[in-house]
């Protein structure tokens, strides 16, 4: 897990694959594959991202007879 996160850290400060690959000690395919595995599966939050309206809750309490 530290591993993968000083690679992607790296890679965003601008650092090329082959150049984290020798600093952390892994094949610059590895690296590539790494951070190709990071921007593909987006979980951060972007900017084009909106809130959406949530969806009200109904208590069954409340349901309509």
């Amino acid at each position: 897990m530290v591993q993968r996160a000083q690679i992607i850290w790296r890679a965003s400060c601008g650092a090329s694959a082959s150049t984290i690959a020798a600093r952390v000690g892994l094949d610059g395919e590895t690296v590539r594959k790494r951070i190709h595995r990071f921007n593909r599966e987006e979980w951060m939050p972007s900017k084009t991202d909106t809130a959406r309206a949530a969806r009200r809750r109904i208590r069954p309490n409340r349901l309509p007879p």
